[in-house]
């Protein structure tokens, strides 16, 4: 049932069908009386509970695959309301997550940015990965990290770079609503791991449906943050590679303390707009 809910629900509809089909052409050959030799008794016998455990399953197995199918379109409802809800208010909605609502959401963000998302169940303190994401032949793994006030650090990214290359996974992306220290976000830079914190979260369900940039919304920490700021001139797209922007504070550099808009793929892009209308990044 559990494999079953994974599924799309077509597919599972079709197995379902196919299960049904086959078990019972099994249950009627099986248990069809023949006229055996006495040596062939055994064997007979065998057939008989055969054909009586395919009678059984004949009914079973397709009602479970349809029930998964069914738990499948209600996860997936409940997702796609979660998002909704989240667009709506991301910093109070996320906040109030519980983990297993935070992977799902993670996981509806990503689906409408068109991956095929696989739920592993491997969220809570296990620390293991828990969606798998395709696109074509590619496989990226993600791992969902909601905390709230500690920051996310470097062992983390290690060890989500350590699964990917042992399952020949093509990247990942580690996801929290929080933030990342500075040495987690160096070793993920180097081995090409992407990673989405609380603003760069916020960025991504604000952005509809997967839908042009040209469509943006600027998400609603950033407006309040840049209020007092004129950016009307300031675009919301990265000079870069076209994605959302996020509000960001430089730490070190001649612009030390000052405000920026970054680019919410960092560290995969370093692309940034500086207030006084700039630009920078590689």
């Amino acid at each position: 049932m559990d494999v079953a809910s994974r599924l799309p629900w077509p597919v599972g509809v079709v197995f379902a069908a196919v299960s049904a089909v086959t078990l019972h052409a099994l249950a009627v050959g099986l248990s069809t009386p023949r006229i055996e030799p006495s040596a062939e008794l055994g064997r007979a016998v065998v057939r008989g509970f055969y054909g009586t455990i395919a009678t059984f399953l004949q009914f079973i197995v397709p009602l479970v695959f349809v029930a998964g199918a069914l738990a499948g379109v209600l996860k997936r409802s409940r997702s796609r309301a979660l998002f909704t809800q989240a667009q709506s208010a991301p910093e109070q909605s996320i906040s109030s997550m519980t983990w297993n609502q935070f992977e799902r959401l993670v996981g509806e963000a990503f689906r409408r940015r068109g991956y095929q998302v696989t739920e592993t169940g491997g969220g809570g303190s296990d620390g293991g990965i828990d969606l798998v994401l395709a696109r074509g032949s590619d496989r990226f793994l993600v791992q969902c990290k909601q905390w709230r006030t500690q920051r996310v650090g470097v062992t983390i990214v290690r060890e989500l770079y350590g699964v990917i290359a042992a399952r020949g996974a093509a990247g990942g992306f580690a996801v929290t609503c929080g933030t990342f220290t500075q040495e987690a976000r160096k070793f993920a830079r180097d081995c090409g791991i992407e990673l989405i914190d609380g603003d760069g979260l916020t960025s991504l369900i604000c952005e509809v449906d997967g839908t042009s940039v040209n469509n943006l919304a600027v998400p609603t920490r950033v407006v309040a943050q840049l209020a007092s700021a004129d950016v009307s001139h300031l675009s919301n797209r990265c000079p870069n590679c076209g994605s959302a922007m996020t509000r960001r504070t430089a730490k070190r550099g001649p612009r030390v303390g000052q405000a920026f808009l970054g680019c919410t793929r960092y560290p995969a892009c370093h692309g940034i707009r500086h207030l006084d209308g700039s630009v920078g990044g590689n």
